[in-house]
């Protein structure tokens, strides 16, 4: 029942991601929610209406561009945005750390996976630099993104390679399937060629010397005129089975097998 659910879950899951949708409906809620964040900061802190209204325009700026922009443009975008953020303003939010991680991961699945990793490597010095107090939210927030911003792109990048393997192999089997059929095909109508060129020919030949051995043997008892048109009925016989062998061996080849008769007896000349 686990398994069920957790599969569901799963596939629930893929199709969101798969929604062209999804980055828009995504970057909004979070550049909602990045506003709500830097007023609530900026309400508390003194700062002048002008400061804060810039502020808020930053925190917009770190998430709106995930939403409505390629993945290369909206990682671009908000990584600036960030770094600006950071450096000389020491102010980030958890919906901008959220936006950052996105674009990441998106670059590195659908975009540039080289421009993923060095786009998730300005991080480290900000951190370094001790830009904001270890203790403070823009502290933790920085060490988080410096930690996990490099994981998002490697897991994108990591996707795309899943899935680009996933096709190559797919594609391989697809050809690998058809090489072995057209190989069967070409056996087929081998041995095909063989039995009619062979067998069907010494066949056809039993069936005519026992024809002509029984109508041009002077004195033969019947007993041996029955025996040699049984072996002319046999031989008959087992044309006709070479003759559905053959059809059926040539079935994929496109060759008309409908006009293919054996040999014909004295009876049929």
């Amino acid at each position: 029942m686990d398994g069920h659910r957790q599969s569901g879950w799963a596939e629930r899951g893929r199709r969101i991601g798969a929604d062209p949708r999804t980055p828009a409906v995504a970057g909004t809620v979070l550049a909602l929610l990045a506003v709500t964040e830097s007023v609530a900061r900026t309400a508390d802190s003194g700062v002048t209406v002008r400061f804060a209204l810039f502020l808020g325009v930053l925190a917009l700026a770190t998430t709106l561009p995930s939403a409505f922009l390629c993945p290369a443009a909206a990682a671009a975008s908000v990584t600036g945005a960030t770094v600006l953020s950071l450096a000389p303003f020491r102010s980030l939010t958890v919906a901008g750390l959220c936006a950052q991680l996105l674009v990441l991961y998106r670059l590195g699945r659908a975009g540039s996976p080289r421009s993923a990793a060095l786009l998730a490597m300005p991080f480290l010095p900000l951190a370094l630099a001790r830009l904001a107090p270890a203790h403070s939210g823009t502290g933790v927030l920085t060490v988080l993104l410096t930690s996990i911003a490099p994981v998002a792109a490697w897991a994108g990048i990591a996707r795309r390679a899943r899935g680009e393997a996933l096709t190559h192999g797919a594609a391989h089997r697809a050809m690998t399937s058809t090489l072995l059929e057209h190989t069967a095909r070409g056996e087929r109508a081998r041995i095909a060629r063989e039995l009619h060129d062979v067998v069907a020919h010494h066949i056809s030949m039993v069936a005519v010397q026992a024809e002509t051995a029984r109508l041009t043997t002077p004195g033969m008892p019947a007993a041996g005129a029955q025996r040699l048109s049984s072996i002319g009925d046999t031989a008959r016989a087992a044309l006709t089975e070479m003759r559905r062998l053959l059809g059926v061996l040539r079935e994929d080849t496109g060759s008309d097998t409908a006009d293919r008769q054996p040999q014909p007896g004295l009876r049929q000349l």
